[in-house]
């Protein structure tokens, strides 16, 4: 019984890691087709802003109200067909919102700005325009490119979502980005790709709309770590962002094999040991990077430590660091800090809530009777414990 737990819990891991499945997949790729004039890459020699995390309080409180001047929302659709469990990427065009909720419903849904459900782009399942998982996704020149990492496809949508064409791609990735139509960045991790020697050990890589790979960058010699996922390549305020796991660099990425060192982040005593990086045991008790966002004048990120999270934010202006641990919402109570997924300009945070935490904060307040909180939120006094998510929006001082 013991050796088959054992093997089950290896191919589990293997299979995570895309090794298994590369034998059958990309067995009749012939690599050397998509590498006709590859170079690799360095960073350009840019000394980054550095901001160093000492000291960490692990109950950090933080009133709200000292980074966050406002809050607004916008209430998904509560028709079956609009629920979301999560949400994993999320776009926004000039009249529509696109999400990504990769592993509960397996779904990349369509809202106009209102937040009313227009419909589904593309669907789950194994037949021709189907996906088994949408696991990443972009929107470009009125088309939505949506990648399923387990058929190894890249399945491209009009706006309304109408298929146009598939492309089996011949290599393994994570995320991806397209500057145009004809210039990607994918984000790999560092022991896939076992298949494909040429791009092996690399976390970059910039190709053209044929999959002709033109650069590679990021290398990372004989690791062999199971990673803690973070977003990989993020869209933030109209820049391209890539952090790697594990790593205290965040980086610009830009076309042609161009990527640059933004931010540091010297975590001093948390820094986790490369001894570390190869087991899953200890890693709690150091700190690492999860989820890095950009608007006009702040960078916010998170972090991991001892199985909590820090939020941070650090302004450009002054170059003042603020963190907590437990946040204080004297902003809006109602509506909390929470699933932070995207930043754009005008110092706005994009996240959501769950229709449960609302529901079961406001009921407090009905039992409480206070009576400015229920104005200020009577949009929310029907909100059911099942209904959608929220977006939330937080516009930063």
């Amino acid at each position: 019984m013991k050796l088959i737990i054992i093997v089950s819990a290896l191919l589990l891991i293997a299979g995570c890691n895309g090794i298994w499945e590369k034998g059958s997949a990309f067995e009749d790729v012939n690599t050397s087709e998509f590498v006709r004039e590859l170079k690799s890459v360095e960073k350009i020699n840019y000394e980054p802003v550095r901001i160093t995390v000492d000291n960490l309080n692990e109950g950090k409180e933080l009133l709200l109200s000292e980074v966050i001047d406002s809050v607004w929302y916008i209430k998904l659709d509560n028709s079956t067909s609009a629920l979301l469990g999560d949400i994993d990427r999320i776009a926004f065009t000039d009249s529509h919102i696109f999400i990504l909720d990769r592993y509960k419903t397996k779904s990349i849904k369509k809202f106009d700005l209102e937040g009313n459900y227009i419909t589904d782009i593309g669907s789950q399942g194994r037949g021709p325009g189907e996906f088994i998982e949408p696991t990443d996704f972009v929107c470009i020149d009125n088309k939505i490119i949506v990648y399923d990492q387990f058929t190894h496809r890249l399945l491209h949508f009009n706006i309304d979502g109408t298929l146009i064409d598939v492309q089996r791609v011949p290599f393994s990735f994570n995320t991806f980005f397209a500057f145009n139509e004809n210039e990607f960045v994918f984000q790999c991790f560092d022991s896939d790709n076992v298949h494909f020697p040429e791009i092996l050990g690399y976390s970059l890589i910039w190709s053209d709309s044929t999959f002709n790979i033109k650069y590679r960058g990021i290398f990372t010699p004989h690791e062999k770590y199971i990673p803690r996922l973070n977003r990989g390549l993020v869209h933030s305020n109209d820049e391209l962002l890539f952090v790697k796991p594990y790593s205290d660099t965040l980086y610009q990425v830009k076309q042609n094999g161009i990527f640059i060192p933004k931010y540091f982040i010297d975590f001093k005593q948390y820094t986790m040991p490369e001894n570390e990086k190869k087991s899953l045991n200890n890693q709690s008790n150091f700190a690492y990077l999860s989820d890095c966002f950009l608007t006009d004048n702040f960078f916010y990120f998170n972090l991991s430590y001892k199985n909590r999270v820090f939020h941070f934010f650090h302004s450009e202006n002054d170059d003042k660091l603020s963190y907590f641990h437990v946040q204080l919402n004297d902003v809006s109570p109602l509506l909390r800090f929470l699933n932070i997924i995207s930043g754009k300009k005008e110092n706005i945070l994009i996240g959501y809530n769950y229709s449960h935490t609302i529901y079961e904060i406001y009921k407090k307040i009905e039992e409480a009777n206070h009576l400015e909180l229920l104005d200020k939120y009577r949009d929310f006094k029907d909100v059911k414990f099942n209904d959608n998510l929220v977006l939330t929006f937080y516009k930063l001082k």
